[in-house]
């Protein structure tokens, strides 16, 4: 069994963070997110698997699309409290290789090896996990549109790439881990601040407002093209080529 759990213990994740009771608790938990300082990304280097960032993604316009509009209204609402990230910038995050204190430049290229051996050993070129948007959900440190697998089929090749990177005992030796089960997610804004009381009641009102908006649209994208991007910061994302 994986560690991120079959598409059943998915859905129950998906269902703890999305709707009145998870929003409530989410907004106790919420931090200002250290990785930036008075509304300016601050320096956290690292190298990470996502899909290509905003516009280079063509098989994700409907979701990016659909999340810009959520992220408007919900920037509308929480603007004292949040630092929007650029639309451009929107991707998903397949899985957390080293990041931060973990991180030397001299990692890139054994990270790149290790990775470009594990995607040749799954050979699965052919295969598109079909993903769509959940809702809205409260982080920690920021605001995420959620995405929850079409079919289990869409769900388990993501699920054996992330076992075979957390699993393999060469990425293991650079420090990668695996930080918490899966939760595949586009990050809509982080946090500056958490709600006063005034504010709870009206951001449960956007969440709903955006809860509604995800089921009426049900807009997709296929999880393809993932590859090894390296960051500075949280403001951008270079991809790197294989080693």
């Amino acid at each position: 069994m994986s560690a991120d759990g079959d598409i059943t213990e998915y859905h129950a994740r998906l269902a703890e963070c999305l709707g009145p009771n998870g929003w409530a608790e989410a907004m106790d938990s919420i931090r200002a997110s250290p990785k930036f300082l008075e509304g300016v990304a601050t320096r956290y280097p690292g190298v990470t698997m996502m899909t290509p960032a905003g516009p280079a993604d063509p098989w994700a316009v409907e979701v990016y699309a659909l999340l810009q509009e959520l992220q408007e209204s919900l920037v509308g609402s929480m603007a004292n409290s949040v630092i929007p990230v650029n639309p451009d910038s929107f991707h998903v995050t397949v899985g957390d290789l080293v990041a931060g204190e973990a991180y030397s430049s001299g990692c890139d290229k054994a990270i790149s090896r290790a990775v470009k051996r594990i995607l040749a050993s799954l050979g699965d070129d052919d295969v598109e996990p079909d993903w769509r948007v959940a809702g809205v959900a409260l982080f920690e440190h920021a605001v995420v549109g959620l995405l929850e697998p079409v079919s289990e089929s869409d769900y388990l090749p993501i699920v054996e790439l992330r076992d075979r990177l957390y699993c393999d005992l060469p990425l293991r030796a650079l420090g990668v881990r695996r930080p918490r089960p899966l939760m595949l997610h586009v990050t809509l804004a982080y946090f500056d601040s958490g709600p006063t009381e005034a504010d709870r009641a009206r951001w449960n009102d956007v969440l709903e407002a955006s809860l509604e908006a995800c089921r009426r649209r049900s807009a997709t994208m296929l999880v393809r093209d993932v590859g090894i991007h390296r960051f500075n910061d949280m403001s951008a994302f270079t991809p790197l080529k294989f080693g």
